[in-house]
């Protein structure tokens, strides 16, 4: 039984990758694509931390992304702490398993 991996890229392409390396049947369909959208910046008084869930996240925040720098993130995984701390964020913690 083959896989269809749908995630957007850039992450479609590695992980397709990584389940062919490891001997799957791999097809790529990524469904869509990431995109920035026009955001208002919430003040960085109200919150206490940011929550990032994906790489694509920081990725296309744009320029307003630097308003909230202070606040520390917690990033889901590696990929999307390594993004963020190469936005400029200072990551506090990392998740590592579901």
């Amino acid at each position: 039984m083959g896989l269809i991996v749908v995630r957007p890229e850039p992450g479609n392409a590695r992980t397709v990758a990584r389940l062919r390396a490891g001997g799957g049947d791999v097809l790529a369909w990524p469904l869509f694509a990431a995109q920035p959208v026009a955001w208002d910046v919430p003040d960085p008084a109200a919150h206490d931390a940011l929550l990032v869930t994906s790489a694509n996240a920081v990725r296309l925040a744009g320029a307003g992304l630097a308003r909230l720098a202070a606040l520390p993130v917690i990033a889901v995984g590696a990929e999307t702490a390594a993004v963020a701390r190469a936005a400029g964020l200072r990551v506090a913690a990392v998740g590592a398993s579901g």
